[in-house]
């Protein structure tokens, strides 16, 4: 296609994307997804619309449109909105930007079965955990190590979640502070998928911050999303680690919910490995 017609496409697109985006009659914040739909935009995929939308607002120094630091809550896309209304404030990009972390152990071409969501904080942890799980061939994804440079990272994680088996959540005190993986626990659970949470017991203060994680949460979505997390659903399991349940002073979760690591061995017995293009 020639360079001067693509580019009028996308400035015709992105004039459509705007005036929908400043009109105090839609919500604040849109997926790009509901932008196709709404504008009946069908020659782009929802991905090609966050590429054409990114590529603006990179491009602009006060740019009249911007995108969210957190993912939507259903499904974890991209959020698009007008600055007039939600106000500028400095984001990542929603491409990843550094090389991947390489861990032999952990190599990323082995096939996945099971998702650990965890605050960037618990990397350290979040890796220790993922090689003790080998032993119960469990392996786990990684999105320090198995998100690509410039891949998409809300595409990436959504992807994974979806097509994993398993769903495995590190609870830690950093965790509870973050709306991000709490709207992966959300999408999780939405998506009926049975939820390990490993909670972290080196650091025990963080088993009282846990305990009141309705109250502690950084925002009143993820209040309700930990709320309805620790309120004995049926979907979700919980392990202790490195000390035992039996070790920690806790209420946090009914006794019939907490297993130990032998029960990834009754998982392993469900699991059918699955090689996957994320």
């Amino acid at each position: 296609m020639d360079l001067n017609i693509k580019q009028k496409m996308s400035d015709k697109i992105i004039s459509q994307v705007k005036d929908y985006l400043h009109d105090e009659k839609n919500y604040k914040w849109t997926t790009s997804k509901t932008l196709l739909d709404k504008l009946n935009i069908q020659h782009l995929n929802h991905l090609e619309l966050d590429d054409v939308l990114l590529k603006y607002f990179q491009k602009k120094i006060n740019c009249d449109i911007r995108f969210s630091s957190l993912p939507s809550q259903n499904n974890l896309d991209v959020l698009w909105g007008s600055v007039n209304r939600i106000k500028q404030k400095a984001i990542l990009d929603i491409y990843r930007q550094d090389e991947q972390i390489l861990i032999e152990e952990l190599d990323r071409v082995q096939n996945k079965n099971m998702f650990l969501s965890h605050s960037f904080k618990d990397s350290k942890l979040a890796i220790e955990i993922s090689k003790k799980l080998i032993d119960q061939n469990i392996f786990t994804w990684l999105a320090e190590i198995e998100i690509l440079k410039h891949s998409h990272i809300n595409q990436s994680v959504k992807n994974a979640i979806e097509k994993l088996p398993f769903f495995c959540v590190l609870i830690s005190k950093n965790l509870i502070n973050s709306v991000w993986s709490a709207k992966e626990i959300d999408f999780a659970l939405r998506s009926d998928k049975e939820v390990i949470g490993i909670i972290d017991t080196k650091n025990l203060d963080s088993i009282d911050i846990i305990e009141n994680s309705s109250t502690s949460a950084g925002t009143k979505i993820s209040q309700e999303i930990f709320k309805r997390f620790f309120d004995n659903h049926p979907q979700v399991k919980f392990l202790f680690h490195p000390k035992s349940a039996n070790d920690v002073n806790s209420n946090l979760v009914n006794q019939d919910f907490i297993v130990n690591w032998d029960y990834f061995k009754r998982q392993n017995k469900l699991v059918t490995k699955i090689k996957l293009n994320i």
